[in-house]
């Protein structure tokens, strides 16, 4: 099912009783991730904070969190009954992933309801949470989408790299070696060019879900979007970067991520997806251009640390799907595949039908070989 936008995902939680709204007020600083904690740990509904402290009178006065912190949810954003099974989830992203949708341009949306541009640009205005008490900041990009463009072949990436509030108009990006923005970064780099960027929070679920999924290499997120929503995504030109957002996105941050690694600036420490914390250590500044956003636009969100919370449990669908695939091209007997979220998806339980010899010591060399 395509949702239009996250306020359609919203409506369709609360019909399904999913979605919790939090009306009494709650401190973006700590108090609201723990909130969201202990909601994940017991298994509770989406999170739509609408009383934030400090944020009453502000643009943006809305976090949303754990929409995807269930398997019933997962089953909502698919469009199927909220009791499908795990595993038939997972197939259900095998066989839609294969029919790629490629995106639409439209000449604008309501993420352009609202444009800051040079000293208005303030990313304050949002209310970010500090979301874990030993974060080196306010970090606002959890769950969210990052794009970006291959300079040579225009391929493009959308993925889910943290961002940290330094001032007004400065995050620091997480640029590790490895990952697809980081093949993009380099070569800007080796042009000595900063590399054009746009963050998109809040749209429909699957922008989340793609960009924290293993997809391959030079394959374009928003065609594996389209192809799990059965649409194709509507896209609009960012005001001030050469890059293309979905047009009904709640917010949009644009602007360059350095590559002078001199200009490089301390980000962390951050909880991370294991449940410890990553140190400190320098990463890429992302400079920030221009912010679209709609009218009373909604920051979504999520909170990272200790298993099982919202990206384990999407994760874990994606992960199994893309070795699934990855395993049934290279040997035969697979019958089962779930990269677990008790174990923030680093555990792998691979079932086969034990018709051969070396059955199980091909699985294991496959999945170290590959690119996952």
């Amino acid at each position: 099912m395509a949702y239009r936008d996250l306020r359609e995902w919203i409506d369709t939680l609360e019909k399904e009783g999913e979605l919790a709204r939090v009306q009494a007020e709650v401190d973006w600083n700590l108090e609201l991730g723990a909130i969201a904690r202990e909601n994940m740990d017991r298994g509770g509904p989406a999170l739509l904070f609408e009383n934030i402290k400090d944020y009453k009178d502000a643009p943006c006065r809305k976090v949303f969190t754990c929409s995807l912190s269930t398997y019933s949810r997962i089953a909502l954003m698919l469009g199927v009954p909220k009791d499908t099974p795990y595993k038939e989830l997972i197939q259900i992203w095998r066989e839609r992933i294969k029919k790629p949708k490629k995106p639409v341009i439209v000449d604008t949306g309501p993420c352009k309801e609202n444009i800051l541009m040079g000293d208005e640009v303030d990313l304050f205005i949002f209310p970010t949470p500090h979301w874990q008490k030993l974060d080196g900041g306010r970090y606002i990009g959890t769950f969210h989408g990052v794009v970006t463009k291959d300079p040579e072949t225009g391929w493009i990436n959308v993925g889910t790299y943290r961002n940290m509030i330094h001032d007004k108009s400065t995050t620091t990006m997480s640029v590790a070696q490895g990952q697809h923005i980081w093949y993009h970064w380099r070569k800007y780099r080796a042009k000595g060019q900063n590399m054009p960027a746009a963050i998109v929070i809040g749209w429909d679920p699957v922008l989340p879900a793609v960009a924290s999924a293993p997809v391959p290499l030079g394959v374009d997120e928003y065609e594996m979007m389209g192809a799990l929503r059965g649409e194709p995504v509507e896209l609009v030109k960012c005001e001030t970067v050469d890059l293309y957002v979905p047009a009904t996105a709640e917010i949009v941050l644009e602007g360059e991520i350095i590559t002078d690694r001199s200009q490089f600036i301390t980000c962390g420490p951050f909880g991370e997806f294991t449940g410890h914390y990553g140190g400190a250590n320098p990463r890429p500044p992302f400079k920030v251009k221009c912010i679209t956003f709609r009218n009373d636009p909604i920051l979504q969100g999520t909170l990272e640390g200790k298993p099982i919370n919202e990206d384990h449990r999407i994760c874990s669908v994606s992960h199994s799907a893309f070795i699934w695939d990855l395993l049934d091209e290279r040997m035969r007997g697979v019958t089962g595949v779930n990269n677990d979220p008790s174990t923030a998806y680093a555990n792998l339980i691979v079932q086969i039908d034990n018709t051969y010899y070396g059955q199980v010591h091909q699985v294991a060399a496959n999945v170290w070989s590959s690119y996952l």
